[in-house]
C-alpha cells in the first residue's frame, strides 16, 4: 500500500463511483504446487472471527465485483490482492 486508503487506490485504477469497497492482501511463501500456500492464506482469511476484515469483505452481500492481482517475486513468494466493490 502506498498510504492511500483502499477505496482511493481502487478508484485510481478506474473503478470510480462505487458505494463501498474492500481489500484483502496476502502473501504466501513458495510452495509446490504454487497455489498451495495461497489456498492456505485464503482459508485463514475466510476462517477469521466474524469481525475480521478479510472475512467481512469475502462474505459481504454487497461487494459483488472482484479484481485479483498476483505477483510472484524472484524467490517464489506469492503476493496477491483482492479488491472488491459494490
Amino acid at each position: 500500500p502506498d498510504g492511500l486508503d483502499q477505496c482511493t487506490r481502487i478508484a485510481n485504477e478506474g473503478f470510480q463511483g462505487y458505494s463501498d469497497c474492500g481489500e484483502c492482501i496476502g502473501e504466501a511463501g513458495p510452495s509446490n504446487p504454487a497455489w498451495k500456500n495461497v489456498y492456505a492464506v485464503q482459508e485463514s482469511m475466510i476462517n477469521e472471527p466474524p469481525d475480521g476484515w478479510h472475512r467481512i469483505h469475502l462474505t459481504s452481500t454487497t461487494l459483488h465485483k472482484v479484481g485479483v492481482g498476483i505477483y510472484v517475486d524472484p524467490s517464489g513468494w506469492v503476493w496477491f490482492t483482492e479488491d472488491l466493490v459494490s
